[in-house]
């Protein structure tokens, strides 16, 4: 496997920015990659329980990403940490 790619276990399936995810009831957020337990919808353009969240930051991103989303994700039931 080449260097900085990692493998999906089975039953998984990661879905890239063109999704969003709702991490609280008045939010909407797009993560940079989202790993979801199967089964689920493949057509979805809306989830609720990813088992994994990567937010790539920037400096003009950091601020977001760090304080906002990180307490909305910090209280999504199916993420572990």
């Amino acid at each position: 496997m080449p260097h900085g790619q990692t493998r999906v276990p089975p039953r998984h399936r990661e879905r890239l920015s063109d999704v969003k995810l709702r991490a609280a009831e008045n939010a909407i957020d797009y993560p940079d990659v989202m790993v979801v337990r199967e089964p689920h919808d493949p057509e979805a353009v809306v989830l609720t329980d990813p088992c994994l969240l990567v937010e790539v930051t920037s400096p003009s991103t950091e601020t977001i990403d760090r304080r906002e989303k990180l307490a909305a994700y910090t209280r999504i039931p199916t993420l572990k940490g």
